[in-house]
């Protein structure tokens, strides 16, 4: 049987060097969005929501037109949970590179599973909207979240520059939207990423982050309209370059998210699932060992064990699902296979621990 390459991760952190004990991996997933929008109300540190009433505390009373607002409840609505949003820092540089810049420094840090960059879709300039988001990027990689791009809403009638951009912003860490949405029989339409950040997050919990966030499931409450309607044809293409759309289903079903791909499709491992899913085991088994020990095998094959369960994984068996060697290349770390789309074609990841002796 044909196997794929594998596809290998590798990443260190250090620990004190301190008397084995026995340890378990928890999962270390924080159910929580970061969003750069416009804002009625300039503040210099992220401001936390927990509820839509919590924008009308920190922002005054709503203004129909105000888009950010919608956002934010759209993002409720669909199952968000916390957002941390930021504005633009316009009072504090008259340089708009700046003023993104620093609110991008502000998201530098947070425990986020997404990042969205809504308020960058609005520039009218498309050589600035383009690097602030490549800017993004570097952030989102750096945080260990995964970024939802909203376009300007005129690109979203070109195929031809979405697929360009999609080409340029070519990343594991990000998955790019169209259309934009009008939201509660509104006729104003907006950047669908914070209805999005919700669906997921609403899901991650429903059925688990190994899971796509796309298809019938994936339904995205309050939409009433999107600015166009792409075809089949139209969706096959920016599907195969990354670009995910909202579509009408009927009126019973109404709007879901339908594709799932992050902006580096490769044939090996194109789904955000996928490097989400493989993002967050190797958060999870990080931050909960102190050290690679002659423990660590055995503990990390019983984490993975709750997830085969679960059905995570692709194999019936668990040799057909997963696997952990440690030692073997190196004394103090493992090698761990994971097979999420066919039996015993695995993704690689390495768990490497550097003792530091006091």
């Amino acid at each position: 049987m044909n196997r794929l390459p594998l596809i290998v991760f590798i990443f260190q952190t250090f620990f004190l060097a301190s008397p084995a004990l026995t340890e378990t991996v928890e999962d270390v997933y924080f159910g929580s969005t970061a969003m750069i929008a416009d804002t009625p109300v300039s503040y210099d540190t992220p401001v936390i929501l927990k509820s839509f009433e919590d924008y009308n505390l920190f922002y005054g009373e709503i203004d129909d037109k105000d888009l950010t607002a919608k956002s934010v409840k759209g993002f409720f609505k669909n199952g968000g949970t916390k957002l941390y949003l930021i504005n633009p820092q316009y009072e504090c540089t008259d340089d708009l590179y700046m003023a993104y810049d620093l609110a991008l420094k502000m998201m530098k840090g947070l425990d986020v599973e997404f990042m969205s960059l809504p308020a960058a879709s609005f520039l009218s300039e498309y050589t600035v909207y383009k690097q602030i988001i490549l800017n993004f990027i570097d952030i989102l990689e750096k945080n260990n979240a995964f970024g939802l791009i909203d376009v300007p809403a005129s690109l979203t009638y070109d195929e031809s520059k979405l697929i360009q951009l999609a080409e340029i912003f070519s990343t594991q860490s990000a998955a790019m939207f169209a259309p934009w949405l009008s939201f509660d029989a509104d006729d104003l339409f907006l950047p669908a990423s914070a209805h999005i950040a919700g669906v997921m997050t609403r899901l991650d919990r429903a059925q688990g982050i190994f899971r796509p966030a796309a298809g019938p499931q994936a339904f995205v409450h309050g939409i009433s309209s999107l600015n166009r309607e792409f075809s089949n044809r139209d969706i096959a293409q920016l599907n195969e370059f990354g670009v995910n759309v909202l579509r009408y289903l009927s009126p019973l079903n109404g709007y879901f998210i339908w594709g799932a791909r992050h902006l580096s499709p490769s044939q090996y491992a194109p789904y955000i699932s996928t490097y989400r899913f493989k993002t967050f085991l190797k958060n999870s088994i990080e931050n909960s060992l102190s050290e690679i020990n002659e423990e660590s095998e055995v503990v990390i094959e019983d984490y993975l064990s709750h997830y085969w369960e679960r059905g995570a994984f692709a194999g019936s068996q668990r040799y057909e699902s997963y696997f952990v060697r440690c030692g073997v290349y190196e004394l103090n770390s493992c090698e761990v296979g994971i097979a999420l789309q066919r039996p015993s074609e695995f993704i690689v990841f390495s768990v490497s621990k550097a003792e530091i002796y006091l």
